[in-house]
C-alpha cells in the first residue's frame, strides 16, 4: 500500500484504483475517509447500454510526498496529482483533456470526483467519537467543503478549490442512518482537443467553523461573502458582506443597482430584488472573481401564515359525516390537487406529526378573529379526541379507531401540544385535564427516559398557571424536573429512537435544560448546555443558500414523509427549525446575539417550505442526484412542515 505522509497528514493510497484510502492527520485517531468507495477518484456518470462509458486506471505512480494517477474514459483523460504544498497542506489536482479531435461537451452532472468522508451515523457514541458531518457548497470559484467533528473538538479538516469550480453534488448509498458517498460535480460545460481544464482543491485542518471562514478569507485570491440574510420578505433589501469589492450584481442574470462601501473587515453591498421566489445572485469583483449566492423572497410572515391557514381550512380539513376521518387535516398532494391518507403507512395518516396543522391554526386564531376557521378548527379537535385519544386512561395512538401498530412515545407530547394551544382558542379546561393525562401516559410507558420534540415543559406549566390549575403545575413539574435530571445524567451518550442518531436527538436535550432554566431561574442549569449545543450546531450549514444557512442536515425525512420516497439531503426540513427556535430562545435569554441572529436565520430560510398560494412541502431535497435518480426538488406532499410556522410565530409575527 503506497503511502504519503508529512507532519501534518498521512495519506494511504489504493494504489489499483488511483485515489486515496485512508486519511488521517498526525497526532489524532480519526479516519476521515469512508471505507467502500475511494476518495478524489473521477466518476463518469453517463449510463447508457453498450456504450464505453466508465473511467479506467491507466498508471499510477507514488514517492513519500506525492503521487500520480492518471485514468481514461472513452473521450476524456484525466491526470490526479496529489501532493504537499508549501504549508503542509494535501493538494488534489485535476487535469482534465479531450482524448477525442473534436470539441468535448458535458452536461452537469456527467462528471465527478469522490468526496467521501465518514458521514454515517452507526450510534451516538460511535458518531461522537469518529463520524464527521459534512457540509458542501458548491458554488463556483468559491467552492469549498467543511467537515466537523459529530463530537466536536479542536481538529476539523476543510476542503477549498483553488482552480476551477463545483456546480453540484451527489449522493450514492444514501439511507436512513447513513448519508452515504458524496460525489462533486466540476464546473466544465466543454473543452477543445488542445484545451485543459483543471480542478484543484486544498484539503487543510481548522479549528472549527470560524475559523474554516477565516482561512478561507485569507487564501489569497479566494473570494468569500456572506449574505445578513438568505430569506427576504417582500420589500427588503439583500445585503452583503465579502472579502473583495464587487464590480457587479446579477439576480437571475439581470444586471441590478447596488451600493458599495469599504468596512475595516472588507466590504458592504445592498440592493433590492423582486419578485417572489429564489434568485440566483452573482457577485463580480473588480479583481475578477465572482461567486454566487441563493436568497428566497418570501411574502411578508403574517400574510404567509394567513395564506397557509386558509389552505389548511379550505383544501386539507376532510368533510364525510359518519367517517373517521370526518374533521381530520389530512396530507395533500399537489400534483394531482387531491388530499390523502393511508391507515397502513403511519408516516402519511392524519395524526403523529401532522398534528402540526393544529398547532399552526391554533396561534393562528390565538392572533385573528375567524368563526369559520373556529368552526373548522372545533371540528378537528373533536376528531383527535374520538379518534386517537382515550380519555381514560390518556393513551394517544398512532391513527384513527384508536389505533396503533407499537406504543409510540412522540405521540403523547405531539397531541399535548396541541390541546396546550387549543385551550387559548377555546378556554376549555378539560383539554388541559387531557393534556396532562396525555403526559401522565406518556410518562407512565417509560417517557422519563425519551428525547421527544413535543414537549414543551415550560410553555405546559405556563398553560396551568394561567388557568390557575396549580396543583397540576405542581405536579407536572416534579415529573419534568426529573425527566431533565435524566438528560442530564446521561450527557451526550443519546438514545437512539426511531434512527440510530439525528439532529433531533440532540435537541430536546437543549430543550429540556433551557425550559428548566426558565422554569426555576437556576443558572447552573445553563452550563449543563455547552455540550449539547456544540453537537447540535456540528449539524448546522453556513453556506450563502437559502436551503442550507443554518439549516441542520437530515438525510432521509422525504423517505419516509414524502410522495418522491427520495432518501438524500432534504434541506431544509421542518425539524430543521426545532435546532433554530432554541438558538432564538437561548439567545433572547441569555443576550447571545449570535445564536439569536442565527436562530432567526434558520427559521427564516426553513419559510421556503411554504408557497404564495399557501401550499407547502415536506422536504427540499437539495442535491442534484440521489441514489441515481434527479434530486433537486420539492416533494409535493405537504405533509408536517407547518412546525416551521408555529415555531417563528414567536419570533416573526408582527402585531
Amino acid at each position: 500500500m503506497a503511502v504519503m505522509k508529512n507532519e501534518k497528514f498521512t495519506l494511504q493510497f489504493d494504489e489499483a484504483q488511483g485515489g486515496v484510502s485512508g486519511l488521517t492527520t498526525n497526532g489524532d485517531n480519526m479516519e476521515w475517509i469512508k471505507q467502500g468507495y475511494v476518495f478524489a477518484i473521477p466518476r463518469d456518470l453517463r449510463h447508457k447500454e453498450y456504450r464505453d462509458f466508465g473511467f479506467k486506471l491507466v498508471d499510477f505512480s507514488s514517492t513519500e510526498r506525492s503521487a500520480t494517477a492518471i485514468f481514461e474514459a472513452a473521450d476524456m483523460r484525466v491526470k490526479t496529482d496529489y501532493f504537499f504544498n508549501e504549508k503542509g497542506n494535501v493538494v488534489v489536482r485535476n487535469e482534465i483533456t479531450d482524448r477525442k479531435d473534436v470539441e468535448l461537451f458535458l452536461l452537469q452532472g456527467q462528471i465527478g470526483f469522490n468526496v467521501c468522508f465518514y458521514d454515517d451515523y452507526k450510534d451516538s457514541l460511535t458518531c461522537v467519537t469518529s463520524r464527521c458531518h459534512t457540509h458542501i457548497h458548491c458554488g463556483g470559484e468559491q467552492s469549498w467543503i467543511c467537515l466537523l467533528k459529530m463530537g466536536g473538538g479542536k481538529t476539523h479538516l476543510g476542503v477549498r478549490v483553488t482552480k476551477g469550480g463545483l456546480t453540484s453534488y451527489e449522493q450514492f448509498d444514501c439511507y436512513s442512518n447513513d448519508r452515504g458517498y458524496f460525489v462533486v460535480h466540476p464546473e466544465l460545460y466543454n473543452l477543445s482537443p488542445d484545451e485543459k481544464y483543471v480542478l484543484e482543491y486544498e484539503i487543510f485542518i481548522h479549528e472549527g467553523k470560524e475559523d474554516f471562514i477565516k482561512q478561507l478569507k485569507e487564501l489569497d485570491g479566494f473570494p468569500y461573502a456572506e449574505l445578513e440574510n438568505n430569506t427576504l420578505f417582500r420589500g427588503e433589501s439583500c445585503r452583503v458582506s465579502s472579502n473583495f469589492e464587487i464590480a457587479e450584481v446579477y439576480d437571475k442574470e439581470k444586471s441590478v443597482k447596488f451600493t458599495s462601501r469599504k468596512t475595516k473587515d472588507g466590504y458592504k453591498t445592498t440592493f433590492r430584488t423582486y419578485g417572489l421566489g429564489e434568485h440566483k445572485i452573482e457577485l463580480v469583483g473588480k479583481n475578477g472573481k465572482k461567486i454566487f449566492s441563493y436568497i428566497n423572497v418570501s411574502l411578508p410572515f403574517n400574510e404567509l401564515v394567513e395564506k397557509r391557514v386558509d389552505y389548511i381550512i379550505n383544501k386539507q380539513q376532510y368533510h364525510k359525516e359518519g367517517s373517521a376521518l370526518d374533521g381530520a387535516f389530512l396530507i395533500y398532494d399537489t400534483e394531482e390537487g387531491k388530499p390523502f391518507f393511508s391507515n397502513v403507512d403511519p408516516d402519511l395518516n392524519g395524526t403523529r406529526e401532522r398534528l402540526a396543522m393544529g398547532y399552526i391554526v391554533a396561534v393562528y386564531l390565538q392572533r385573528v378573529k375567524n368563526e369559520k376557521y373556529l368552526v373548522a378548527f372545533k371540528k378537528y379537535i373533536n376528531f383527535l379526541l374520538r379518534e386517537i385519544f382515550d380519555e381514560v386512561t390518556g393513551e394517544v395512538f398512532s391513527t384513527v379507531r384508536r389505533y396503533s401498530e407499537r406504543r409510540r412515545l412522540y405521540n403523547g407530547p405531539v397531541l399535548a401540544r396541541v390541546l396546550l394551544e387549543a385551550y387559548y382558542v377555546l378556554k376549555d379546561k378539560q383539554l388541559l385535564k387531557y393534556m396532562i393525562k396525555a403526559i401522565n401516559f406518556y410518562y407512565g410507558d417509560g417517557g422519563e427516559n425519551f428525547y421527544p420534540n413535543g414537549i414543551c415543559m415550560y410553555k405546559m406549566l405556563k398553560v396551568l398557571e394561567d388557568a390557575e390549575m396549580f396543583e397540576e403545575r405542581e405536579t407536572l413539574k416534579k415529573q419534568f424536573m426529573t425527566h431533565v435530571g435524566n438528560v442530564i445524567k446521561r450527557g451526550t451518550n443519546y438514545p437512539a429512537h426511531e434512527v440510530n442518531y439525528e439532529q433531533t436527538i440532540v435537541s430536546p436535550a437543549v430543550s429540556f435544560i433551557i425550559d428548566a432554566y426558565r422554569i426555576t431561574g437556576d443558572e447552573t442549569y445553563l452550563k449543563e448546555l455547552k455540550p449539547h449545543f456544540e453537537l447540535l450546531e456540528a449539524f448546522d450549514g453556513f453556506q450563502p443558500h437559502y436551503k442550507l444557512n443554518s439549516i441542520a442536515i437530515r438525510f432521509w425525512d422525504d423517505y419516509y414523509a414524502g410522495k418522491a420516497m427520495t432518501f438524500g439531503d432534504t434541506m431544509p426540513q421542518h425539524c430543521s427549525s426545532l435546532s433554530s427556535y432554541l438558538y432564538a430562545t437561548y439567545g433572547a435569554l441569555s443576550g447571545d446575539e449570535r445564536l439569536y441572529k442565527k436562530g432567526i436565520t434558520g427559521l427564516r430560510n426553513s419559510l421556503c417550505l411554504f408557497f404564495p398560494d399557501g401550499s407547502a412541502s415536506c422536504a427540499s431535497i437539495f442535491p442534484f442526484r440521489v441514489n441515481g435518480q434527479k434530486g433537486n426538488f420539492f416533494d409535493p406532499f405537504i405533509n408536517d412542515q407547518d412546525t416551521v410556522l408555529y415555531l417563528a410565530v414567536d419570533y416573526l409575527w408582527k402585531e
